[in-house]
């Protein structure tokens, strides 16, 4: 093998190897900027309050919640222990029926605490106070705020919910409601064994957020600086970063119906949606770089033989 071969060799293993790289570059940009960053994380989630499958998910959650802690039997029973048995026969035979009326009462005022302000200002407020909740959950450590793990899952406190919707109905004039205690109520985001795995790369994205990309640019440098024809490196490069951007992109939808379905995938777009963006970036750059390369490398003048290629 000519010393020329041994350094075309090199440096396109090095080319396909800085494409590689791009994909765990482009991953530690998207942990470092929108997720370990308080103030982006909040704005990636903030909209999340205005969802509507997120606002149907967390009423019915919160409806449930109300419901377990109204003892509908017990309080229909101290109301007929004065009465004669025909009239409360007939009051217990429309415990279904008043139980299915209160339902709906409450969903209802759920339903309008939790498409007011009122929601979406605790669910800001919630998620930046979390923000460590939420890094704890990636590192495992803890599953304390609003934010924590319980096995498979990531669980949402929606207490504060529960709480507004409690005042709403005593304000309305139903007293039962004085009941219900303060509570923490977890909504699930996210059910999947995948979480485990997160966790554990999360661990390695942590220490390798600065070292993978500085890495990938400096093998590039080399690559070039080692090519006798740096255009084809170049553009080897480039098409090889295009090649890992797809398989990327492809994977974050793929990964969707295992690790968030249902409402929760509502929830993972939105977190991912910075990551996607800065794959359709990378993608269009890369792609605009092997056109460029292209073009120049075989649409410039012959040059004359013997000449060293660039």
């Amino acid at each position: 093998m000519s010393k020329s071969t041994g350094r075309t060799v090199t440096a396109t293993v090095l080319a396909v190897l800085v494409a590689v790289l791009a994909i765990p570059s482009v991953l530690l940009v998207w942990v470092n900027r929108d997720v370990l960053n308080a103030d982006r994380y909040v704005a990636t989630v903030a909209p999340l309050a205005g969802d509507p499958d997120v606002q149907t998910a967390v009423t019915t959650r919160v409806t449930t919640e109300v419901m377990s802690h109204l003892d509908l039997s017990s309080l229909l029973t101290s109301m007929t222990a004065d009465l004669p048995p025909t009239a409360t026969r007939g009051l217990l035979a429309l415990e279904g029926p008043i139980e299915s009326a209160l339902q709906t009462f409450v969903q209802n005022t759920v339903q309008s605490v939790v498409s007011s302000g009122t929601f979406a200002q605790i669910w800001t407020d919630a998620n930046r106070a979390a923000h460590a909740g939420f890094l704890a959950v990636l590192t495992g450590q803890g599953e304390r705020g609003i934010v924590g793990t319980s096995g498979d899952s990531i669980t949402i406190d929606i207490g504060p919910i529960v709480a507004a919707a409690k005042n709403r109905l005593v304000a309305a004039g139903f007293q039962l409601a004085e009941r219900i205690p303060a509570v923490q109520t977890q909504y699930t985001v996210v059910t999947s064994p995948s979480i485990g795995k997160a966790q554990q790369w999360f661990g390695i994205f942590q220490v390798l957020r600065w070292a993978v990309p500085v890495l990938a640019a400096v093998l590039l440098l080399i690559a070039l600086l080692l090519s006798p024809n740096r255009l084809r490196t170049l553009l080897i490069t480039a098409l090889g970063i295009v090649v890992a951007m797809i398989l990327l992109g492809a994977a974050t939808y793929a990964a969707r119906a295992i690790v968030a379905p249902n409402t929760a995938g509502t929830v993972y777009d939105t977190l991912v949606g910075p990551l996607r963006t800065d794959i359709r970036w990378a993608l269009g750059i890369a792609l605009i770089v092997a056109g460029l390369t292209w073009l120049y490398r075989y649409l410039r003048p012959s040059r004359p033989a013997g000449a060293e290629a660039s």
